[in-house]
């Protein structure tokens, strides 16, 4: 502080000045500039994230309505044939026939699935029908989010009804 009162007027404003500009400086790099950031950020990922949610909202819609219209008696549909075979026909009824990229026996009874760019919307639907007409379970399932809206790749591990 003494050196501060040491100095002549001129100069002791420039220090002041300084020190008030390096103030400012931090409050902006500090404060302001980290909210404007996420602003920004925010202001492009919500609308994403609401079409996101539209499309959620309408798969779930379709999910509905195929549990809604297809309660078939999974021993009468699913009497004979193979867990392999079943996969790969239904895949093809539900329009999942390109994105089928391969199926292999796991375990017991248990078959893994790898699908590339499927519509996620029909990946529900040919899970549901699996089920309804020949009793398989999901044991496992994951998916990733691809560039195209609505497709996924999935993989899916799924086990017959009789094991």
């Amino acid at each position: 502080m003494k050196d501060l009162e040491n100095l002549n007027t001129r100069e002791r404003l420039l220090v002041i000045a300084a020190v008030g500009a390096l103030l400012c400086g931090f409050l902006y790099l500090g404060a302001v500039r980290p909210i404007m950031v996420k602003y920004e950020r925010y202001r492009v990922e919500v609308p994403q994230k609401r079409t996101d949610l539209l499309w959620m909202q309408e798969a779930a819609q379709k999910v509905a309505q195929l549990n809604a219209a297809g309660r078939i008696n999974s021993e009468a549909a699913g009497a004979g044939g193979s867990l392999m075979a079943a996969i790969d026909q239904v895949a093809r009824q539900v329009n999942l026939g390109a994105s089928l990229k391969r199926v292999e026996p796991d375990e017991q009874n248990v078959v893994r699935v790898w699908l590339e760019d499927a519509a996620f919307a029909d990946i529900i639907g040919w899970l549901h029908t699996m089920h309804a007409r020949h009793g398989a379970t999901v044991v496992s399932f994951s998916v990733d989010r691809r560039n195209r809206e609505g497709l996924v790749n999935a993989r899916v591990a799924l086990k017959g009804a009789g094991g």
